[in-house]
């Protein structure tokens, strides 16, 4: 994103930020009426959360933490009949002026400095163990005293359990430092072993570690993360409230490549400012090419993802909210979430194929035991869909993808040899044209420097035994000439009644009448086909566009042009997902500009509905709709 960009979303927090300050400065000065309204102390909890959430998409830690603790603060008001005292309201107070020197720091020339957002939010820390403890002592937690006691043990051996695993994070990438970490991650199960949501984390923990696809410069942000603040809340008795974020979960899947997760090795050090204790300072300097001075503020690059990247990307995506949505009314949370890993798994995210085996999961829900999500899975989709594959479920599916694979050219041969090697081994990924064929197709991907299988179903459908088989069918077919020879006379007979058949209908046979004809405009430039993925449909009209210059259709420019102002939208959606900044209305402002009368219209609108209907991104879209009326008609 460019610094425009940046500022204008920047903008928006800042603008937003003041008003839930107002109102939770509002709510602590009557806080002695606001804990029996409880409308209000909704509104000053709904308040905290949103200065939360926006903080942390846009990285700003401090802000985010600060945020944090004083809506624990306002969670226990919600929940716990307490009175109120001045010394209740002066603790309250004293978080909500750190929560605002932050914000006012943010909007100084030259931001919020990490080191000074940093010795804030540890000058605070007394304040709000002082809340915590004050909320205590009013809630009458004399009882308690032994679990208070057994939580604080917790946190302690979480806490050196990360500091030894920050250390192994930082040094080169082995098996045995990897068992190690499987190790600690496997010690931290035996806390809290009544807590289940605590129990779930640790589980997607050890599945992402035990992926060595996954680096450490992509791990060690997300679980040291989310195990320092899942022991936070255990520490303060809040286990119910731990929580496993998407980025966790689909690591954990064991076949999805790195895509998920932006490594930058500012996120890395990021990690680190959730630690207060000064053992763990010298982690800050993990990455050489981070200045600790640099403003907290963080954003990606658009340029720096490539463009399949961004579509993989939104794919995987797509994927997790179909599945999250069609499965929650059927199963448990805990159920889902491993049905959820399990499923993208085997899909590597491909909306279709996910498709049909959550229909496959809903029908045969009955079956499912818990703990045995990953076996049903296999089963279901073993005898569903890899089995008899053409009679079965993905039929129409899986037979594009051989069709793109086996297209009678020149290069059939060898793009089965090079398929071949990818399904034994690493092989490099380059412009040979046999290797970008099968990304077109969807077959493969490239994961860093090397391309991979899409998907396990992929894998089990079109394996090394069906490779071979297409190899001797080549075989027979090179190896017999007789047959070669009846068809080429065939194509000729065809050839020659084709021509006859224009000779007899061509404008020459009518001298008196003056024919014009213009070039026909090619299928591809009148009426997009979904079959054919929207990169490759661009990369084809560019060709088109090279060929003939300014002979160029009106119709093929306009096509290329919106495809092109499609992609971009979807990949600047998927960059701001995986970075974790707000302002998609960027995105869904781009696709306004597809008019409605286009044939690219319903495609436009298509990712426009996705993203407005989740969520997360509701708001940031509706922010688009008062300066782009037009774009009302995306989302009817």
């Amino acid at each position: 994103m460019d610094s425009a960009n940046d500022q204008k979303i920047l903008g928006y927090f800042i603008e937003e930020a003041k008003e839930h300050l107002e109102t939770l400065e509002q709510g602590i000065l009557n806080l002695g009426h606001l804990v029996n309204n409880t409308e209000q102390i909704n509104e000053v909890f709904r308040a905290a959360h949103s200065v939360k959430a926006g903080a942390a998409m846009l990285g700003y830690s401090s802000i985010q933490k600060t945020a944090h603790r004083l809506e624990d603060a306002f969670t226990i008001l919600k929940e716990n009949p307490i009175e109120v005292d001045q010394k209740l309201e002066s603790l309250f107070l004293k978080g909500y002026d750190l929560l605002q020197v932050l914000i006012d720091k943010l909007q100084e020339p030259l931001g919020l400095q990490a080191e000074e957002a940093n010795a804030i939010v540890k000058n605070g820390e007394p304040t709000f163990a002082e809340l915590q403890a004050h909320l205590n002592y009013l809630l009458g937690q004399v009882k308690s005293t032994p679990a208070i006691a057994a939580t604080s043990s917790i946190s302690i051996s979480v806490r050196d359990s990360l500091k030894q695993m920050l250390k192994l994070f930082k040094q080169e990438e082995t098996s045995t430092s990897r068992e190690q970490l499987q190790e600690l991650i496997l010690s931290l199960s035996q806390l809290a072993s009544e807590q289940q949501q605590w129990q779930y984390l640790v589980k997607n923990a050890q599945s992402a570690l035990a992926n060595p696809k996954h680096s450490y410069r992509t791990l060690a942000p997300v679980i040291i993360r989310e195990l320092k603040q899942a022991s936070d809340l255990l520490e303060w008795g809040r286990g119910e409230a731990i929580t496993v974020s998407q980025e966790l979960q689909l690591l954990a899947a064991a076949k999805l490549p790195q895509i998920l997760i932006n490594p930058e090795a500012e996120l890395i050090v990021s990690t680190y400012k959730l630690f207060s204790d000064q053992d763990l300072e010298e982690a800050s300097n993990w990455s050489e090419n981070q200045d600790p001075n640099e403003s907290e503020k963080r954003f990606v690059e658009l340029s720096q993802i490539p463009t399949e990247r961004k579509v993989q990307m939104a794919g995987q995506r797509e994927a997790y909210q179909l599945a999250e949505e069609k499965l929650t009314p059927e199963f448990e949370e805990n159920q889902r979430a491993a049905l959820i890993r399990e499923t993208l798994a085997w899909t590597g995210g491909n909306l279709e194929l996910t498709e049909i085996v959550i229909r496959l999961l809903i029908d045969n829900k009955n079956e499912l035991q818990e703990g045995q999500e990953k076996a049903l899975i296999e089963q279901l989709i073993q005898k569903n869909i890899v089995e008899n594959w053409l009679q079965n479920k993905a039929a129409s599916h899986l037979q594009k993808i051989q069709n793109s694979l086996l297209t009678p050219d020149a290069n059939v041969r060898s793009r089965l040899e090079i398929y071949q090697e990818i399904l034994q081994g690493r092989v490099f990924a380059d412009n040979k044209p046999e290797k970008l064929a099968l990304q077109q197709a969807e077959l493969v991907i490239k994961n860093d420097d090397y391309l991979e299988v899409s998907n396990q179903i992929y894998q089990e459908v079109f394996n090394v035994q069906w490779v071979r088989q297409e190899l001797e069918k080549l075989v027979k077919v090179e190896n017999s000439p007789a047959d070669l020879t009846k068809l080429l006379s065939f194509l000729a007979i065809l050839g020659f009644l084709g021509f006859a058949f224009l000779s007899f209908n061509t404008p020459e046979k009518t001298p008196n009448v003056v024919v014009t004809t213009s070039p026909s405009i090619p299928e591809i430039c009148a009426k997009r086909d979904f079959n054919i993925s929207l990169d490759r449909t661009i990369q084809q009209l560019q060709e088109l566009e090279r060929k003939q210059g300014d002979r160029l259709s009106e119709k093929c420019a306009t096509q290329l042009s919106e495809l092109m102002l499609i992609q971009k939208a979807v990949g600047l959606a998927a960059n701001n997902f995986v970075a974790n900044v707000p302002g998609r209305e960027v995105a869904f402002e781009i696709l306004c500009k597809i008019p409605p009368t286009s044939d690219n219209f319903k495609e436009a609108q298509s990712w426009a509905k996705r993203w407005h209907n989740d969520k997360a991104w509701k708001l940031d879209i509706e922010r688009a709709l008062p300066d782009n009326p037009d774009c009302q008609k995306l989302i009817e």
